[in-house]
């Protein structure tokens, strides 16, 4: 019986260290700072397209919105909007914040990200990148599923078969889901980037960071 227990166990840790190392995306397309780490994030999915799986969760910045839309309000996106281009050198687009009305809420951009994860995981972060672009340097709204078509045509996803899924109870859910396992992992801030290997969880970027930095933290863990 020992003898079979001490078995179990070896298999158990042998298993462990054979685990393929998996990098955790938590995020928004409606965050500024997301959209900031965006080409330094891209840099290490890259990098490490090979050997390390990567998973995206929606954390849900201004899930449901309802934030007024006034001068304060405006002036604080302004202000926050310029310090992440002047840090991370990604342009932004300012027209949106001469409308005269718009609901901030992040739901529906991530719902979309889900969505198409449940059509084709691997071209989720493409996507949640376009996404990304569509709001800062267009100024569309992800509150339309039309938001979505030039995105979904651009990377090659059926954008007929996003439109029927997209408002479904089903990807409501699944966002939700998302929403609460950020929550669950202790994620408190976007973007946050994670490593899972051999049954821990490691954090490699709570806020912007370059690929530099990310990959130095990285490679010390799966080396």
């Amino acid at each position: 019986m020992i003898m079979y227990q001490l078995l179990i166990l070896l298999t158990s840790i042998v298993n462990m260290s054979d685990q393929k190392p998996k990098l955790i995306y938590v995020g928004d397309p409606m965050c500024s700072w997301c959209y900031g780490i965006a080409e330094e994030l891209e840099k290490v999915t890259e990098h490490y397209k090979k050997t390390i799986d990567l998973e995206i969760i929606m954390g849900g910045l201004r899930a449901g919105g309802g934030q007024e839309w006034n001068t304060q309000f405006k002036e604080f996106l302004k202000r926050h909007w310029q310090d992440v281009g002047l840090r991370t050198g990604q342009p932004f687009k300012f027209d949106i914040l001469d409308w005269e009305s718009f609901d901030y809420d992040t739901e529906p951009a991530c719902r979309s990200v889900v969505t198409v994860q449940s059509i084709n995981p691997d071209k989720a972060l493409a996507f949640f990148k376009a996404a990304q672009n569509g709001f800062y340097l267009e100024n569309r709204d992800p509150k339309l599923v039309d938001f979505y078509k030039p995105i979904c045509q651009n990377i090659g996803i059926d954008y007929q078969v996003f439109k029927n899924k997209f408002d479904t109870p089903e990807m409501k859910i699944a966002t939700q889901n998302h929403f609460q396992k950020s929550q669950q992992i202790g994620v408190r801030s976007f973007p946050t980037v994670l490593v899972e290997y051999n049954g821990n969880r490691h954090l490699i970027a709570s806020g912007y960071s370059t690929f530099e930095k990310m990959k130095e933290k990285i490679d010390s863990i799966i080396r």
